[in-house]
Formats: C-alpha cells, sequence, structure tokens
C-alpha cells in the first residue's frame, strides 16, 4: 500500500495495530476468546471501510483494490406498476379516481339507456367519496391524476356524446357566437340553444366552462330580495352558499376565465397564495375559519363557517340587444335570451338541474378584487354552463336546449 502520486499529503505512512480484549474483569464462565472476536472483527471491519473511503478519493492506492459500486448505483428503486391496476389507480393526492381506460370499455360494454343511467350514478358516487376532483387517471404527464402510461387517451373526463339534429335551425332570427374556436353557439328568439362544432375536429364542452354566453340582469340584497323571493320566487335565482361546500365559479381580477370549484376549495387556493382570508369580504356573508380535529386532538381539515348576513338574489331581465338588429346581443347577455323566454321556466336551469332533454344549466360566478382599495369576492353575472362534459361530433348541430 502507497501514497498516491496525487496526493498532497506528506510523504509518509502510519499504520498501527490494535490488540482487544473484552470481559477480562468479569467472573470466571465469560468467553473471553469469543468476546475478543467480536471486537477484533468490528476494528477489522472498521479499518477496511476506512481504507476503501481513502482509496476511493485517491489518497492512498491499494494494489488490486476495485471500486465498490455506490449504493446509488446498486439500491432497487421501488416502482409501481400501472398494470397492477384494473379499475382505479391511486393518485398522490389519496385519491382513488377510476382508469380513463376502464370508463371506456365500459361505455362500449353499456348499450342499454337505463343501464347506462345506472352506470353514470355509480361513477358519481364513486367520485364523491373517493375522487372529489371527478377526474379519471389518464397517464403519466396528463393531469393531476397522472402517474404511469394509459396509452393515448389524455386527461380527459368521461364526456356525454351529444346526438346531433337532423336539420339545422333555419330562419333569420338567428344569433351565431364562436365559442372558443371550437365552433359556435346558435340561439333563436324562443330560448332555443344549438351549438354546431367545426368541420374538422369535435367540440368538447367542458362543465367548468368557459360559459356558452352570460345572463344580463339585475343583483339585489336585502330587503328588495326578500320581497322577490316573497311575490316571484321561481324568477329570481339564489346567490349565495349554505356552507363552504357550495360551488361557484371563481375569478380572479386578471382572469379571463374562471375555475368551478366549492367556496372551502377557493378559500384554501387563497390561503396557499398567501392572502388573508379572515379579511375577506364576501358579499352577503360572513366566513370564519375553523380545524376539524378527531377525538385524539389531532387536526384533520381546515374548513371556514359561512354565515349569511341578508339574501341576495339575481333577477334575469330580457337583454336591450335584439337578434338580427343593428346591434344583436354578444356573449355578454346572450343568456337572457333562454332564461327570458316565454315558453321557458327560469327556475328550471337552476344549478343541479339534470334533465337529460336540457344540456345547460345556469351557474353563479364570483369575482375576487385583491387590491389596495379592497380585499373582497362579489357576484357577477351568471353564466350558462353545460350540466355535464360533452362533445359535439365534428361538423355536426346538437341542441342544448
Amino acid at each position: 500500500m502507497r501514497l498516491s502520486s496525487n496526493s498532497k499529503l506528506p510523504s509518509f505512512l502510519y499504520v498501527g495495530l490494535v490488540w482487544a480484549e473484552a470481559n477480562t474483569r468479569e467472573a470466571a464462565g465469560a468467553d473471553k476468546r469469543a468476546d475478543s472476536l467480536k471486537v477484533a472483527t468490528w476494528l477489522s471491519v472498521a479499518i477496511k471501510r476506512r481504507i476503501q473511503a481513502l482509496a476511493t478519493e485517491g489518497i492512498i492506492v491499494v494494489p488490486g483494490w476495485e471500486p465498490v459500486s455506490s449504493w446509488q448505483e446498486t439500491r432497487v428503486i421501488p416502482t409501481l406498476a400501472s398494470t397492477d391496476f384494473t379499475c382505479c389507480f391511486p393518485s398522490a393526492s389519496n385519491e382513488l379516481p377510476l382508469r380513463a381506460t376502464f370508463l371506456k370499455t365500459m361505455e362500449e360494454k353499456l348499450s342499454i339507456p337505463e343501464v347506462q343511467e345506472e352506470w353514470q350514478k355509480v361513477i358519481k358516487a364513486h367520485n364523491a367519496k373517493f375522487n372529489k376532483a371527478g377526474v379519471p387517471y389518464s397517464g403519466e404527464g396528463s393531469g393531476p391524476n397522472a402517474a404511469g402510461t394509459e396509452g393515448s387517451e389524455g386527461n380527459t373526463r368521461q364526456k356525454r356524446k351529444l346526438d346531433s339534429v337532423e336539420e339545422a335551425p333555419q330562419g333569420n332570427k338567428l344569433l351565431k357566437l364562436e365559442h372558443h374556436g371550437k365552433g359556435h353557439a346558435i340561439f333563436d328568439v324562443d330560448g332555443n340553444v344549438w351549438f354546431q362544432a367545426k368541420d374538422n375536429a369535435d367540440a368538447a364542452l367542458d362543465h367548468d366552462g368557459p360559459p356558452i354566453a352570460l345572463v344580463y340582469g339585475n343583483f339585489k340584497i336585502q330587503q328588495e330580495a326578500e320581497k322577490l323571493l316573497e311575490t316571484q320566487k321561481d324568477d329570481v335565482m339564489m346567490i349565495g352558499f349554505e356552507d363552504d361546500e357550495g360551488k361557484g365559479v371563481f375569478r380572479m381580477q386578471q382572469e379571463p376565465q374562471g375555475t368551478l370549484c366549492s367556496l372551502r376549495d377557493f378559500l384554501l387556493k387563497l390561503e396557499k397564495d398567501g392572502s388573508d382570508v379572515t379579511t375577506l369580504d364576501l358579499a352577503c356573508h360572513k366566513i370564519e375559519p375553523q380545524v376539524n380535529k378527531d377525538e385524539a386532538g389531532d387536526v384533520q381539515s381546515r374548513t371556514f363557517k359561512v354565515t349569511k348576513t341578508g339574501p341576495c338574489v339575481f333577477v334575469p331581465a330580457e337583454t336591450p340587444r335584439k337578434i338580427a338588429s343593428a346591434k344583436p346581443p354578444t356573449w355578454e347577455d346572450a343568456g337572457s335570451l333562454v332564461l327570458a323566454s316565454t315558453s321557458k321556466t327560469r327556475s328550471t336551469f337552476g344549478p343541479g338541474y339534470t334533465d337529460k332533454t336540457c344540456v345547460l344549466q345556469v351557474m353563479p360566478r364570483w369575482l375576487v378584487s385583491n387590491n389596495a382599495q379592497s380585499f373582497s369576492l362579489t357576484p357577477e353575472k351568471p353564466g350558462l354552463f353545460v350540466s355535464e362534459d360533452s362533445v359535439v361530433p365534428a361538423g355536426k348541430i346538437s341542441k342544448l336546449v
């Protein structure tokens, strides 16, 4: 054994010998040889490890010695095999989403409409308990539930394929609004709505937006709202939350579109971004952060107590702009063509409406203002959203309501 020529240490080497003996003062019966052998073995291994470390660093050269592979090179990294899971796949967020391939297979097998409806109920019940986001597992790199490879489906939720109409809507009293490059929403004066997909691609309409159109009208609070609820309950839309699980579309001031989620999830997002939600002015509400603990006193979740300080309603009104006029309705108010139509019942389109003959529903929208003047959450024009994720086939027209 010699020093490496690259070493910067002095050109000498010290070798020491150690004799060890244990239990020399113990009473008769102690096996001194066995105990001494244990100490000698430990010292021998310790010296070898030190010499190996010096040789690895190049401080000394040991003839015939070969570097030992590092633990990083020999360690077997545990892996999760996607193929081990058939129906569901565990996500990093401790949820259990259904696999997109499994859902597709079941969709192909279940051809009877009544059975399909029951299957959708099963999916919704599973998601409510084990997959709050409702997003199927679709594969690595494609979304929040990604963790492996799931083909080329991408991160898409189960979508309802809409039936196509045989004849396109006719007449000169039609309004066509372009919808984010996917096609056109078509309105008529009787409150009917169709969607025409582009010729070269299916049009995916998502439940969480963007909305097909907004609704024109006015907000009323306190005494005015109470009076309307007594005399015109079916003609107004309740705005607000009974608890922090109530859903809405929340939009930051700088965002063109919002996010559909529960009030709790949105408040938690604000806190994560550094906002103090205890200072948030929520219109017609008071919120108080709470911490839920189990019997042992451990924190289980963070929630918010929501208390209404007064009623708030939205009163849909006819849009002042008319179809086929010089200034027809736009995306900002075309929703009123549906809700203010004499042939439609406004309350029919409230949140949670799931009639299969109607694909649209009205959803409340909320705007967050966070600036030097205020930190507030106020309602803005409700929007017409599809009641579930839907697809209009390429080049086809489907009726939404």
